[in-house]
């Protein structure tokens, strides 16, 4: 069993002892879902064929919008579910179409903190499911936008105020908003650097008194991981995913060491159950495989246990006969030839 097939039994594992089920979907769908959605994808590229009744077809480049779709409104429930699917869309490694196995979970219905604080916690159980170097990185772009609207500006310089805060251009920032209420303006340019421990992030908010309904839900999540000792892998970064059109509340994202992208992305949706029709709450997270198996194929080889240390003018054959003898005895054994000033890079 390779390393993505052992992480996805182990996620399996892991969802339904927190009573989700599993999601199951064809390998397409009717183009019309992605087609008015595209905003929404990850990917721009949508693979479509004609079916033989005629139908405009798509590859699915994603799996949320066929969960939203098809479950259904029913108050005072919540659906739970995870899947572990193909999905067929431009990779960010190769940057070429990828058949790539995406797994994650959803919650929908009627939600409240509970339903939110679960879904955070197992993000995190996820992402050290993976590696035990991992960082859950959470930001709130609702603070940011209410912040930046009541600063009054147009249309226009409010979309470049998001901009420069994403971009954590600070100078600029201040700059744009020079002519706005100074305080308004001074509390929006250090909401803008708010970055790392979580608890440390939340005392900086207290001290500006702003945001309180907002910040509500930090609050919560930031009291359960360290009851649950998963404290030390939480940071706040509120600058992040401020301009976003497709989360409502809460924005995830998840980093393990080793990878320079998210290998987790997800947050509340409310706003894209809305736009499908859907009153219900919703949040979710996807893991992308396709960067842990880049990954997988890149890590560190398993540390030696001995180190045998050759020079050119010694027999070839006598240090592979120890360390054949090594590696014999079960040990882990790696040869080194030394050269002037050092050894050669193995």
């Amino acid at each position: 069993m390779d390393t993505v097939e052992k992480t996805n039994e182990a996620l399996k594992q892991l969802y339904e002892s927190f009573a989700y089920k599993q999601y199951k979907m064809s390998k397409f769908e009717e183009y019309d879902l992605y087609a008015g959605n595209k905003d929404l994808l990850a990917s721009e590229g949508i693979i479509t064929f004609t079916d033989t009744n005629g139908k405009l077809m798509a590859l699915k480049p994603d799996v949320t919008l066929s969960i939203v779709r098809s479950t259904k409104e029913q108050a005072g429930t919540v659906s739970k579910v995870f899947y572990s699917e193909n999905v067929y869309r431009i990779s960010e490694s190769s940057k070429t179409y990828k058949e790539i196995m995406q797994t994650g979970l959803e919650c929908l219905g009627d939600l409240d903190d509970y339903s939110v604080l679960e879904v955070v916690l197992l993000a995190a159980k996820s992402l050290l499911k993976i590696s035990d170097k991992a960082i859950l990185s959470i930001s709130l772009p609702s603070l940011i936008s209410s912040a930046v609207e009541s600063l009054g500006l147009g249309q226009e310089d409010s979309k470049k105020a998001l901009a420069l805060i994403e971009s954590k251009n600070i100078h600029e920032l201040a700059a744009l908003t020079e002519g706005c209420d100074k305080k308004a303006a001074a509390d929006l340019c250090v909401l803008a650097k708010l970055s790392g421990n979580a608890s440390d992030v939340l005392e900086q908010l207290k001290e500006l008194g702003i945001g309180e309904a907002d910040t509500r839900i930090l609050s919560l999540i930031c009291e359960s991981f360290y009851k649950t000792g998963l404290g030390d892998i939480l940071r706040f970064d509120l600058s992040a995913e401020c301009g976003t059109a497709y989360y409502s509340g809460i924005v995830l994202k998840g980093y393990i060491e080793g990878i320079p992208s998210p290998v987790l992305s997800g947050g509340r949706y409310d706003a894209l159950a809305r736009r499908m029709g859907k009153k219900y709450g919703a949040i979710g997270f996807a893991l992308y495989m396709d960067l842990l198996e880049a990954f997988s194929k890149v890590s560190e080889p398993a540390a030696a246990e001995s180190v045998l240390l050759y020079t050119e003018a010694g027999s070839a054959v006598d240090v592979l006969l120890k360390a054949n003898e090594l590696s014999e005895q079960g040990k882990r054994v790696r040869a080194v030839r030394a050269v002037k000033g050092g050894v050669s890079n193995v």
